[in-house]
């Protein structure tokens, strides 16, 4: 049996939450895709604003279509975008704020 799969215990939230960070952290290649695809301006335009709970404006429904087609968003029941997955939902903030996280000492400046 490979390692990792004890069958016999049960799997808990706990166990979950374990996994998708590990799955998260190790950037798989669709992950690391994901992060590319968010340098395009046609996809940052929609997905900031969805993560900070804003409306989306003129958006062209192309774009839209875009991120669908990418299975980055998906129309929920509603008929609103939303992001595709948990998964996507966790992944996308870090992504867009790893630049900002990497500059942190050279915005405060030169220590002492």
């Amino acid at each position: 049996m490979p390692e990792g799969r004890e069958r016999t215990r049960p799997i808990t939230a706990e166990l979950l939450l374990q996994a998708k960070e590990r799955l998260i952290q190790r950037r798989e290649t669709h992950l690391d895709q994901l992060a590319d695809k968010l340098r395009e301006n046609r996809v940052r335009q929609i997905i900031e604003p969805m993560l900070a709970g804003n409306a989306l404006g003129a958006v062209p429904a192309d774009d839209i279509q875009y991120l669908l087609d990418l299975g980055l968003c998906r129309m929920d029941p509603a008929g609103g975008l939303v992001i595709a997955n948990p998964i996507y939902r966790e992944v996308l903030p870090r992504v867009l704020a790893s630049a900002t996280v990497a500059s942190l000492p050279h915005i405060a400046g030169p220590p002492g």
